[in-house]
């Protein structure tokens, strides 16, 4: 079915924790799609690896780096470099919608 393979096309490449922690950001505070999903992926990819029996270290070692650590570990320059929202301290989120 459809649901099956949207839900697969997440699950597979392991971007479902960026995603589903995306769609809030971006439902109610406005915070674009991309931006809110590259804000965590950092964040999940290093959670993930410790977990998922070396496949984000051979994924990440493909491209080029040492392990998921440091794939993640320039995730996080990048964002820095390019400006990107890093955490959501010093945002007013007490009311959904602001």
């Amino acid at each position: 079915s459809d649901v099956c393979s949207s839900d697969l096309a997440f699950a597979l490449p392991g971007n479902i924790g960026p995603h589903m922690a995306s769609y809030i950001l971006t439902v109610a505070w406005g915070v674009a799609h991309g931006e809110a999903c590259a804000m965590t992926q950092d964040f999940f990819l290093k959670f993930n690896s410790k977990t998922d029996g070396g496949r984000y270290d051979d994924f990440a070692h493909r491209l080029g780096f040492k392990d998921a650590d440091a794939m993640a570990d320039r995730i996080t320059q990048m964002k820095q470099d390019m400006g990107m929202l890093m955490t959501l301290k010093g945002r007013d989120l007490t009311e959904v919608g602001k």
